[in-house]
């Protein structure tokens, strides 16, 4: 299996918020870029205590996911291969704090409900390695926005820690968000 890669970087692009609404959950943020020159923003957010603790992972990008009639897979113009995996569907759901900063500002337009394109973003960002699954739940919602210039661009949030259970780990090294209202402890987490 091929594994497409990325790189953290320092230009701005999709237009994000840096600024407005930041609080103490906002754990920080990092721009980048995939091997394939596909720009990205991702943030962390945490939030609750022991057993009640959540922490989610959202990374912004164009939407690059378009259905094709003929199949029920979405297809995806990067060249990354895609991921087998043994996903059938979500085995529950859960209610989530909104804490997500990204995209204020942004035009929303709508939260994904086909559970094939879900599957795709899921694996791309796994694939892209930006995400790595450390226990069997694969979590995943998928939302559209636009930004203020006109770009249609899709978040794709996964949960790292729910209910205090640890599911992922990002590997993207977060940067603080400049106007965070207070100081935050980083999380180690040790394999």
């Amino acid at each position: 299996m091929s594994r497409c890669q990325y790189i953290e970087g320092y230009k701005d692009f999709p237009i994000c918020n840096h600024v407005l609404e930041i609080g103490p959950e906002n754990v920080g943020y990092q721009t980048g870029m995939f091997d394939d020159g596909l720009p990205f923003e991702a943030e962390e957010y945490e939030y609750g205590d022991d057993n009640c603790r959540m922490r989610e992972f959202a990374i912004i990008m164009p939407d690059l996911c378009v259905e094709d009639d003929d199949c029920d897979e979405p297809e995806h113009a990067t060249g990354c291969d895609r991921m087998e995996n043994k996903i059938e569907e979500f085995h529950y759901s859960i209610r989530l704090k909104e804490c997500s900063v990204l995209p204020i500002g942004m035009v929303f337009n709508g939260q994904e409900d086909n559970f094939s394109i879900i599957k795709w973003y899921q694996e791309f960002i796994e694939e892209s390695g930006v995400v790595e699954y450390v226990s069997d739940v694969r979590s995943c919602s998928v939302f559209y926005y636009t930004d203020m210039n006109g770009n249609d661009l899709v978040q794709v949030r996964v949960g790292l820690i729910t209910n205090g259970q640890l599911e992922a780990v990002s590997n993207i090294k977060m940067r603080d968000f400049p106007m965070r209202k207070e100081p935050r402890a980083r999380l180690l987490v040790i394999k």
